[in-house]
């Protein structure tokens, strides 16, 4: 089982008011608003990976998706590239620092050769013109 497979957070209305976010249906805290209990939710799926869904009143899921690190690993997976162990450091120091996204982009943007230098790329594979069939 993936790590966010396991993290499965929801928001949802209780029963005696409020909104609670708990994980894979156990402890939770409650909140007051919706708004309050999604944002909540969301930092802490930004943080950890995993999925996210968020229920109307009636205890239907209204959305559901995935954030965080699994996700940008599946992606990133698809898309032949991975983060080199300078690149790892870089974004554990943002963890550790507990920047915000935009907090991260503008550290990423000031020196870009963090972002370039922490990431590799898979070569594309080639294809030979012996391997082309002819219609």
């Amino acid at each position: 089982m993936s790590r966010s497979q396991s993290r499965t957070y929801s928001v949802a209305k209780q029963a005696s008011g409020g909104w609670a976010v708990s994980r894979s249906g156990k402890s939770s805290t409650v909140f007051e608003t919706k708004d309050a209990a999604v944002k909540a939710a969301r930092q802490i799926v930004r943080q950890d990976g995993g999925v996210l869904e968020i229920k109307n009143s009636d205890g239907r899921t209204s959305k559901s998706f995935t954030l965080g690190r699994s996700a940008m690993a599946k992606l990133n997976e698809v898309e032949g590239v991975a983060l080199t162990g300078a690149g790892k450091r870089t974004f554990k120091e943002f963890d550790r620092k507990g920047l915000s996204p935009s907090e991260r982009r503008a550290k990423l943007r000031k020196d870009p050769a963090k972002l370039t230098s922490g990431v590799k790329s898979k070569p594309l594979a080639r294809v030979s013109q012996g391997d082309v069939s002819k219609g």
